[in-house]
This record gives structure tokens, sequence and C-alpha cells, in this order.
């Protein structure tokens, strides 16, 4: 059971980390972190609708979604803020880079 749910979690990270490299340059840290912080509310409201019980011996899908928001939270810490404000006036007023 482990095995599998570390091997979602990889492939969770790795498609974060891809649609990241996606994104133009200023906004890819924010993009990672935003899909990782979507992806942590949707683990966990799996975990709330089959009723999962948190503190098992097994990574549940709670320990996952805390872990992808953990993931989050760091990513976002490095995210240059005001080089995403500055990138988003520019694609309003100058249409989005070709």
């Amino acid at each position: 059971m482990n095995r599998r749910s570390l091997f979602n979690i990889a492939l969770t990270l790795a498609l974060g980390l891809m649609l990241g490299a996606l994104s133009p340059d200023p906004i890819k840290l924010a993009a990672v972190g935003s899909f990782m912080f979507f992806a942590a509310m949707g683990v966990a409201l799996m975990a709330l609708l089959r009723k999962e019980k948190m503190f098992q011996p097994r990574i549940t899908r709670w320990d996952v979604a805390a872990g992808f928001y953990l993931f989050s939270m760091l990513t976002n810490l490095f995210v240059d803020h005001e080089a995403v404000i500055e990138f988003l006036e520019r694609v309003q007023r100058d249409g989005m880079p070709g």
C-alpha cells in the first residue's frame, strides 16, 4: 500500500514540476506552488469523502495532503511576488508574449 502511495506522490510532484517548467519564467515557482496547493486540497477532499482515519501506521491520504501542502508552502517562500505582479501587469497591457 505504501509503495503505491509513494508512486502517486512522485507522479504528482513530477506533474507539478513539469507544469511549472512550461510556465513563463517569472511565474514558474508560483505555478508549481499553486498546483501543489490544489493537489493537496483534492487529496484532502478525497480523504474526507472516504472517511479515512488519520494516524495510521501506513501512508494515508491525509499524510499525502499534508506533504503536498508543505511542498506548496516551501515553494511559495521563493516566489518573487513583485516579478509576478509585474509580469501579470505586462500581460494585461501588452498581451501574452509570443
